[in-house]
C-alpha cells in the first residue's frame, strides 16, 4: 500500500509540473495578464526578430521593441493610426512620428513600448528609420485582422 501512495503522489508531482509547463508555453503566444496581446519585437543589425507580426483588431495590444543591437534603433509603422492606451508616452517615441502613430526608439541595451488598439485591418511595413537601416533590410511586415 505504501509503494502505492508514493506512485500516486510522484504521478501528481509530474502532472502539475506537466501542466505548469504547458501553461507557460501558451503564453509566449502573446495574451498578457490584462486579457490584450503582448508582443516583443528584438532589433539588431540590421534586422527585426520577428520581421511578421499578426495582432488582432479592435483589442488592445502592448509592443514591445527590445534593442539587442550594438547602436540605436527604432521600429515605426507606415500609416497604421491607433488609439494609445495606458501611462506611456504617445508622442510617438521619436522624432517626427506624428500622434497616433505606432513608432519607438531605443538605445543599445534598452526596450521600449507602447499599449495601444487598432481597428484598421489591413497590412503595414515598418522599420527602423535611423539612417541607413532601412536599406539594410530592418524592415518588417505588420498584419491587423
Amino acid at each position: 500500500m505504501q509503494g502505492w501512495k508514493r506512485a500516486l503522489v510522484i504521478g501528481f508531482i509530474v502532472l502539475g509540473s506537466m501542466l505548469s509547463f504547458a501553461v507557460a508555453a501558451c503564453g509566449g503566444g502573446g495574451n498578457d495578464d490584462e486579457g490584450g496581446t503582448a508582443i516583443e519585437v528584438r532589433g539588431s543589425e540590421y534586422k527585426f526578430s520577428p520581421n511578421e507580426i499578426t495582432i488582432p483588431a479592435g483589442q488592445t495590444v502592448t509592443l514591445r521593441l527590445k534593442n539587442v543591437g550594438k547602436t540605436e534603433h527604432d521600429l515605426e509603422v507606415q500609416g497604421l493610426r491607433v488609439e494609445m492606451m495606458g501611462e506611456e508616452d504617445h508622442s510617438g517615441g521619436h522624432e517626427g512620428a506624428a500622434p497616433g502613430a505606432v513608432g519607438m526608439h531605443t538605445e543599445k541595451g534598452k526596450s521600449a513600448s507602447m499599449t495601444f488598439m487598432a481597428e484598421q485591418k489591413g497590412t503595414y511595413e515598418f522599420w527602423c528609420t535611423i539612417s541607413g537601416h532601412k536599406e539594410q533590410g530592418m524592415v518588417g511586415k505588420l498584419t491587423v485582422n
